[in-house]
C-alpha cells in the first residue's frame, strides 16, 4: 500500500524569498558560532556583554541548523522535487557547513 502524495504548499516569490533567508541565516549564524567556539550578547540596560561559551553556544548553533534545515525542507518541498534530490540537497547542506566554519573562522581572527 503506497502512501498518499501530500499537496505541496502554496507559494509566492516573497514567501520563497523569506524562507529562503531564513535558511541562510540560520546557516550562516550556526557556522559562525561554532567558529566561535560560542558568542556574545548585549548585556541588560547598557551592562557590559556576556560571552556564551562553546557548551552553551552549542545548543544555540544545534537550533540554528534546525531551522535551516527545515527551511530547506520546505524549500524542496515547494519545488516538488524528489526524494533523490533531496538527500543530495541535504549533503550539499551540510557539506557547505563544514566547508563554511574554518572560512568564517579564519575570516573573523
Amino acid at each position: 500500500m503506497s502512501r498518499p502524495e501530500v499537496p505541496a504548499p502554496a507559494t509566492s516569490t516573497g514567501l520563497f524569498a523569506s524562507v529562503c533567508a531564513l535558511w541562510l541565516c540560520g546557516l550562516t549564524g550556526a557556522c559562525l558560532i561554532l567558529s566561535q567556539a560560542g558568542f556574545t550578547t548585549s548585556g541588560k540596560r547598557g551592562e557590559s556583554p556576556v560571552f556564551v561559551p562553546a557548551p552553551q553556544g552549542w545548543v544555540m548553533a544545534a537550533i540554528m541548523f534546525a531551522l535551516s534545515a527545515l527551511a530547506l525542507l520546505w524549500m524542496l518541498r515547494a519545488l516538488r522535487v524528489g526524494g533523490v534530490t533531496r538527500l543530495a540537497c541535504f549533503a550539499a547542506h551540510a557539506g557547505v557547513a563544514i566547508v563554511l566554519v574554518p572560512v568564517l573562522a579564519r575570516i573573523v581572527h
